[in-house]
């Protein structure tokens, strides 16, 4: 069984490393295409192998942070950013620059919000 911290690394890693792992790598000069297409493998195949998109992700891990004792608002915050970046996900195609850019920040703002999450929880049991 894992741990909280364990169970929150491993969120940082699989869900939020790669739910805008080619989105982070995007220059200011990329084309709408460009963003599209890395949004797609970020939101749509966040998991590779089995292919699995963001909210598959979360879902798999969701269990974890609720049985180790995860503050029920960074669940409820995660479940909102998932839901948004996963209706995102099924819309590429419709959306434009603007809206592109404003879901890939949603993707990253994701992955530093369980960096952050991981790094508090780090602190207090190097703490205690």
């Amino acid at each position: 069984m894992y741990t909280r911290l364990e169970f929150v690394a491993r969120a940082r890693h699989d869900l939020g490393k790669y739910v805008a792992f080619q989105t982070r790598c995007l220059g200011p000069q990329a084309s709408v295409g460009d963003v599209r297409s890395a949004l797609d493998v970020d939101l749509n195949a966040t998991r590779s192998t089995p292919r699995q998109g963001c909210a598959a992700v979360w879902q798999n891990l969701r269990a974890g942070f609720v049985s180790t004792g995860v503050d029920p608002r960074e669940i409820d915050a995660i479940d909102v950013a998932v839901a948004a970046l996963a209706t995102g996900a099924s819309r590429l195609d419709e959306l434009d620059g603007a809206a592109l850019h404003a879901l890939g920040q949603c993707a990253i703002a994701l992955g530093d919000r369980l960096r952050g999450l991981h790094r508090r929880l780090l602190e207090e049991s190097e703490a205690s």
